[in-house]
């Protein structure tokens, strides 16, 4: 469980216009956990109890970023990668069969081989983050 006063770090919140910017700018359907959990905190870092154990949950403005510069979607196709470890793995919302996402990780100099699911949807991820 985080205690938010000392292990994490969060950005300053999103504003309805840059959620809005990030709807429009990506061929993927935000979960609404994760649009509000933009609206509590626009990004951070901190020490979490869930793999990768160290999470660097990057801000709308990233998350366009990469979708934009394809850096991600060629290699990872139905993935929006939205946090990191701060290192090589970086951690994704794929599109699921149930038209949901789940939460995988995936180690960049693996390559794809090397997906892991970390949560079944966005909501269980965020539960385990007490975010």
């Amino acid at each position: 469980m985080i205690d938010m006063n000392t292990d994490w770090i969060p950005n300053q919140p999103a504003t309805p216009a840059e959620i809005e910017i990030l709807k429009s700018s990506v061929d993927f359907d935000l979960p609404d956990a994760y649009v509000k959990m933009l609206l509590k905190f626009n990004g951070g870092e901190g020490a979490v109890d869930l793999a990768p154990q160290w999470l660097r949950l990057w801000s709308s403005h990233e998350v366009i970023a990469n979708f934009r510069e394809d850096i991600y979607t060629s290699d990872y196709p139905g993935c929006l990668f939205f946090a990191s470890n701060g290192g090589l793995e970086s951690i994704a919302m794929r599109k699921s069969s149930q038209d949901g996402v789940e939460i995988v990780m995936v180690d960049l100099i693996a390559g794809p081989e090397s997906v892991e699911i970390v949560a079944s949807d966005f909501d269980v991820f965020q539960k385990a983050l007490n975010f």
